[in-house]
């Protein structure tokens, strides 16, 4: 029983010690978002860094410009744009998949956006996922796998190579079939160029810069942190006594809003997909999808602010056409 204490005590000391960034964020009068305690903001700054699996050099992979014939005019956008109502019948576009504590995001943030565009370009014939594994095992010029990577890298290795269809770690999706990329090129910085892509061929994959308050765009649950370090197969009186207490001392709480650098270090750089846009008590925003699972932001998405220097979100943005 003591040491069953001295474990929720332990686990609820590195949790308070994470409210200082929750706490100055939300204090701000001038903030466009809530944060909360969650899964990641209970990791230790090094965990946080593994996260983010894009590297430093990352601009340094060069990728030609998109081809102008494919782009709708930038006076045709719409205000408010989403990819899943333009095309509905391409569901990988809402898929959020989960890259563990692997720095492999810019593995799946490519891979993502590849399926999509396979499935647009197919009108909705071809609703397959591109296996993010292959990229991670096969391509030798992407970067360290786990430990970072380029996404650029990963475009390039889709058209030199292709790709495999494929599922998430044990969903028993089965190999399909190669999908070949016809070209893969870098999206302009601006967010009329984005949004010109997006509208003209659909979800982007894009390199954004992550401070330690994003960690904590979240939902919370300390019961949930705590399962990790205490599991289900505890002896029975030890297991129920620790999930008492935990569900004494939790509250789950939801955060939402467009996300702005407010507090915190700089972790790294982060790959996502946008996968549209609008705005939000006068704040322009993407709208964006990223991968650490349906339990983090909305419901694994979240907005971000356009034209926010400390979030860098336009600064590396990269697509491709697929060929078949």
């Amino acid at each position: 029983m003591r040491a069953i204490l001295i474990l929720i005590f332990v686990i609820y000391g590195i949790y308070c010690q994470n409210l200082n960034i929750v706490t100055s964020v939300n204090a701000r009068r001038d903030r466009t978002w809530t944060a909360k305690q969650n899964r990641f903001t209970s990791l230790p700054k090094v965990h946080m860094k593994k996260l983010m699996g894009v590297q430093e050099n990352h601009k340094n992979v060069k990728l030609p410009p998109p081809p102008k014939s494919t782009l709708v005019r930038s006076t045709a956008i719409s205000s408010t744009f989403d990819a899943r109502q333009k095309w509905r019948r391409c569901r990988t576009i809402g898929t959020v998949r989960d890259q563990g504590l692997c720095g492999s995001c810019w593995a799946f943030a490519a891979v993502s956006s590849m399926s999509d565009r396979i499935c647009i370009k197919s009108n909705g014939r071809i609703n397959v996922n591109i296996s993010a594994e292959h990229v991670l095992s096969c391509c030798t010029t992407c970067g360290e796998g786990c430990d970072g990577g380029y996404p650029k890298e990963a475009w390039k290795f889709w058209t030199s190579n292709g790709i495999v269809t494929g599922g998430d770690f044990n969903s028993r999706v089965v190999l399909l079939y190669f999908i070949y990329s016809l070209t893969a090129y870098a999206v302009g910085k601006t967010v009329r160029a984005i949004q010109s892509e997006i509208v003209s061929n659909g979800p982007v994959c894009a390199v954004m810069c992550v401070h330690e308050d994003f960690m904590s765009y979240d939902k919370v649950s300390l019961y949930d942190i705590a399962k990790r370090f205490f599991p289900m197969t505890t002896p029975g009186f030890y297991y129920i006594t620790f999930k008492f207490f935990m569900k004494l001392i939790d509250s789950k709480h939801y955060s939402t809003g467009v996300y702005q650098h407010v507090s915190g270090e700089f972790l790294g750089y982060h790959a996502v997909k946008i996968i549209g846009w609008g705005t939000e008590n006068g704040i322009p925003y993407w709208l964006v999808v990223n991968s650490w699972g349906l339990g983090w932001g909305i419901r694994g998405l979240f907005k971000i602010a356009q034209n926010y220097s400390e979030n860098c979100i336009e600064d590396d943005v990269t697509a491709g056409h697929p060929k078949y």
